[in-house]
């Protein structure tokens, strides 16, 4: 099957994904949406929505068309293994694709997390393009008889996965966290758009702003004023939770906090904060910044900020990646096509 006609399969399965999320309706609550919801109480109904949404988006014939084109594949088919993370939803939806695309096996296990939305994305994605159905399985046991792996995970299953596969081509990623830079000339507009960056699945995806570098002196009113327009956040349990734990706790340790209402500021220079908090640190000019910034390129996966330069991201963009924006920044078709 040639690009143009595989673009536009994957453009008729952005259009059903969109009809699924704009047909849901959350006063009666019904179909794979809910069911998420059941598996997974941070997948909720408006979160799963916008991720199903943001996958048609990035689906787009044109879009498609352009980012196949570049890359070229052997008929050599390997057996490809995807570990797949599951910290929001249907986060592991992007490597299955790449390895089909690519003509590969994809043997795929999936996080405990995430058990709903794949394999129902999958079996939609079979509908319009039926050669896939036998290009995949699941694997409940350790995964055997592969030729090359994609495991995401935490720092501490970093080190398991680069153990088990590490004799193997592999792309392994670990934690990885957002920040964004501002400079107290942020619009409300900007601010507003931030809030997504910062709030959008709870914060729990290493897209999410996690931390903020501000200019020493900042002054916080605007931006506290913003976060506190809709909070809709504390709403979840688990979440409201964690925001009363982490005060407490952090109270105690006698450290410099910032009561955001909807999320506690702590003063840190690390960009990993738990959920329902947001670590800050004051900067005194732009070579600081910089400088910190290099000392975490390997922990970080977006830079935030006005007037974005080369590889840094936009407000309000951070959880709205293209297909070519890859996790880590690791081309994960160019890797599928020299296996």
């Amino acid at each position: 099957m040639n690009i143009t006609e595989t673009a536009s399969r994957l453009a008729a399965f952005a259009s059903e994904i969109n009809q699924v999320e704009q047909l849901f309706n959350s006063e009666k609550p019904d179909g794979i949406i809910n069911e998420a919801y059941i598996h997974n109480k941070w997948f909720t109904y408006d979160n799963v929505q916008f991720a199903l949404k943001s996958l048609a988006e990035a689906l787009q014939s044109d879009k498609i068309h352009s980012w196949l084109s570049r890359y070229s594949f052997s008929k050599d088919q390997k057996n490809i293994a995807l570990i797949l993370a599951g910290n929001i939803p249907a986060v592991g939806f992007h490597d299955i694709l790449c390895t089909l695309l690519s003509g590969h096996q994809a043997k795929i296990k999936l996080s405990s997390e995430d058990r709903i939305l794949i394999p129902f994305l999958l079996g939609m994605l079979e509908k319009h393009l039926p050669e896939y159905k036998n290009q995949y399985t699941f694997e409940d046991e350790i995964i055997k008889d592969f030729d090359a792996v994609i495991a995401t995970g935490s720092n501490n299953s970093e080190r398991y996965f680069k153990k088990y596969f590490g004799k193997v081509p592999n792309i392994i990623r670990h934690s990885r966290n957002s920040l964004a830079i501002l400079d107290g000339t942020e619009t409300e507009d900007e601010l507003s758009q931030l809030q997504d960056d910062i709030f959008r699945y709870f914060g729990l995806g290493c897209r999410n702003v996690s931390q903020l570098l501000v200019p020493e002196g900042y002054d916080w009113k605007a931006f506290l004023e913003i976060i506190n327009k809709d909070r809709s956040v504390l709403n979840h349990n688990a979440y409201a939770n964690n925001l009363t734990y982490y005060t407490a706790y952090f109270s105690l340790m006698d450290e410099n906090l910032l009561d955001g209402g909807t999320v506690l500021l702590r003063e840190n220079i690390s960009p990993a904060s738990p959920p329902a908090v947001l670590h800050f640190h004051n900067y005194r000019n732009e070579d600081e910044v910089q400088n910190m910034i290099l000392g975490m390129k390997d922990s970080l996966q977006c830079i935030v900020r006005k007037d974005p330069e080369h590889g840094e991201t936009s407000f309000g963009q951070t959880q709205k990646p293209t297909i070519d924006d890859y996790a880590d920044g690791i081309d994960t078709m160019e890797f599928l096509s020299k296996v």
